[in-house]
């Protein structure tokens, strides 16, 4: 279970029984820096959970550095500026 605390009204996170999505393309849109909350969630992630981020282009570096953590983490383009990267214990 992830227990999301909103510290930026520029980042949307909602729930759908054990998938946590954390949106925070609005959060770089306005200049912010979302690896703090994104990893606030990531060390939160519990076997059966899965974490989805959305963010406006693939976020490369973070997937390796998760991989590198022993975390799946699989990327995938929704939009032209919306990406989805889903990560997960297995």
């Amino acid at each position: 279970m992830i227990a999301f605390e909103q510290i930026d009204p520029f980042v949307k996170f909602w729930q759908e029984d054990r998938t946590y999505h954390l949106d925070v393309r609005e959060l770089l849109d306005n200049g912010g820096e979302p690896y703090e909350v994104i990893m606030s969630c990531v060390l939160q992630i519990d076997a059966d959970d899965r974490l989805v981020l959305h963010a406006p282009f693939e976020p490369k570096p973070l997937i390796r550095q998760l991989r590198g953590m022993g975390l799946q983490a699989h990327s995938a383009r929704v939009d032209v500026d919306h990406w989805t990267l889903a990560v997960s214990r297995d």
